[in-house]
């Protein structure tokens, strides 16, 4: 676990005497237990997401469009760090879509116009 730039373990294990002052009475040793849990504290980054593809009016609905996009989360390995990919709203923003929203291959999800549509600019969200 990191903690303000500390590197430490996740669970720590401790016991704490308690005894009671001027007495000849035993003490007693109580176990305590501290788990460490990561907070969803960073926001994923994109690696390499592109800034312009181009594609042909031709092309068939569900063909897959360019290399995956990805993004990375500075989060500890759980389910926090686990990224979700979507496309933002927008004009033409229905003509793609990911095959997974936990992956980032996006593919064709219709029919492109050139005539209607000669550019499309899509928001990439990744959570």
């Amino acid at each position: 676990v990191i903690f303000q730039g500390v590197v430490g373990p996740a669970h720590v294990h401790l016991q704490v005497s308690c005894i009671k002052m001027g007495t000849l009475e035993p003490g007693i040793i109580l176990p305590v237990n501290i788990h460490v849990a990561d907070v969803n504290d960073n926001a994923p980054v994109f690696e390499n997401i592109p800034e312009v593809i181009k594609l042909s009016e031709v092309m068939p609905v569900g063909n897959l469009i360019g290399s995956p996009i990805t993004a990375v989360d500075a989060d500890q390995p759980s389910p926090l760090s686990t990224i979700e990919y979507s496309i933002g709203p927008g004009p033409g923003s229905d003509a793609f879509t990911f095959t997974s929203p936990l992956g980032g291959q996006l593919l064709l999800a219709r029919p492109l116009t050139y005539d209607r549509e000669p550019s499309i600019n899509l928001t990439i969200i990744a959570k």
